[in-house]
Formats: C-alpha cells, structure tokens, sequence
C-alpha cells in the first residue's frame, strides 16, 4: 500500500511539473492534477506511525501552506469576482430571443467562463461556448436549431484567429450577431491585426458600446442608430 501511494504521488507530481500549461489541456489538467498529488501525499504520511511531534509539525506546515495560498490567491480571486459581478450586470441589457458572441481576451484561462454569466437561464443564443467541442463535457451544440450563418460583419471565425470559435455553418443564410462581449482587453491582444479586424468589423456595421466596467464591454448590434 505504502509503495502504490509512493507511485501514484511522484507520478501526479512528475505531471504537475511536465505537463504544458495551456488553454484545453495542461491549463485543465495541472491544477487538477495538484491537489491530487496532496491527496496522495497525505494519504501516503498516514501510512506511517509518527510522533506526536512530528504528526503535529507535518499538521502546522500543511495549514500554513494552505493558508498562504489563499493569501497570495486573494487578489486575483477577487478580480475575477468583480468581473463575474460585472458580466452578471451586463445581462440585464441583453434581450430575450437574441444572439450573443463572447470574445474572451484575457491572459486568465478562466475568464473563459465568465462571459457566460449573463445568459444563465435566458431565452439567449450563445454563439460561442467553447465545452461543445469538447468530448469530456456533456454539452453538444443543437446545430438544427440554429437557423442561420451568424458572423461579425462579413468575418467568421476563421477569419478571426485571435478569437475563440463560435458556431458557424456555411449552408445557412447569414445573419449579424446581436451583441459582441469583449472580455479583457483587446489593446493587450498580441495579434494587432487580428484585433484591428474585430473592431474594423463591429465599426462597419454600427456596433455601439453599450456597457462597459472593469474587463467587461458590452456590444450591440444598432444599424440604424446614429449615435456618436
């Protein structure tokens, strides 16, 4: 049993350390695969009969840790709250039966959940939700529900290689989405051009900034509307 815990521990921790971190796999699979390894850890110690001193040392340093984590996990958790708030809010200018594209351009993979936070439980097309490609997720994409080709101007997204994919079939008639949701920042995008080519597209045809706070910007879809 001692020897399995042993294998299983310095293989969770050789993965934690050799794994790339990156969106759609070490950067899902890493931080799982952590605490794992502190499972394995503890369950590993308690195969041991220890002093008292040294159970109660091991005790001590495992809480500090953990204590000091969260500490240093403090502010950017709070950001990431904030901007949840944030998206939350930017629902409330959204319309029912409407169509949604999220755009995340943040260096926090989890950002990628946060534009989803406005059309919980809404009667709203989500354009883009990047759990429907995934086989380890239980969603899947209604595709004959989607009566339309929906693009950003006359872009999609393939021609937007800077953004996360949204749902397009080329068979379909087009339609333009009715609101854009950018999340981050796109003057900090590292592919100018590709950012250059989504604001050059929602200028094209009249997308006005219709909410905007913290790392939140809310886009709609106004053709006629002749505001500045």
């Amino acid at each position: 049993m001692v020897l399995l815990f042993a294998v299983l521990f310095l293989s969770s921790l050789f993965a934690v350390m050799f794994f790339p971190e990156m969106i759609g796999s070490g950067g899902v699979f890493g931080i799982r695969v952590q605490w794992i390894s502190w499972v394995f850890l503890l369950i590993l110690i308690s195969q041991f009969t220890l002093p008292v001193r040294w159970e109660l040392t091991i005790a001590t340093v495992a809480v500090v840790l953990s204590l000091s984590r969260n500490y240093v996990a403090r502010e950017a958790s709070e950001e990431l709250n904030r901007n949840a708030h944030t998206a939350a809010e930017a629902g409330k200018y959204i319309r029912d039966r409407s169509t949604i594209l999220i755009l995340p351009f943040a260096t926090n993979w989890l950002y990628l959940h946060i534009g989803k936070y406005p059309v919980t439980g809404r009667d709203v097309a989500l354009l883009s939700n990047y759990e429907c490609d995934h086989q380890y997720f239980p969603l899947r994409w209604n595709e004959n529900k989607f009566p339309y080709r929906y693009q950003l101007a006359s872009l999609d997204h393939g021609q937007i290689p800077c953004s996360w994919e949204w749902k397009s079939d080329p068979s379909k008639e087009t339609r333009q989405v009715d609101y854009v949701m950018i999340v981050g920042n796109l003057d900090n995008v590292s592919d100018s051009l590709c950012a250059k080519k989504i604001i050059s597209a929602m200028d094209s045809l009249n997308y006005k900034s219709i909410y905007k706070k913290n790392d939140i910007t809310l886009y709609e879809h106004k053709p006629h509307s002749n505001i500045p």
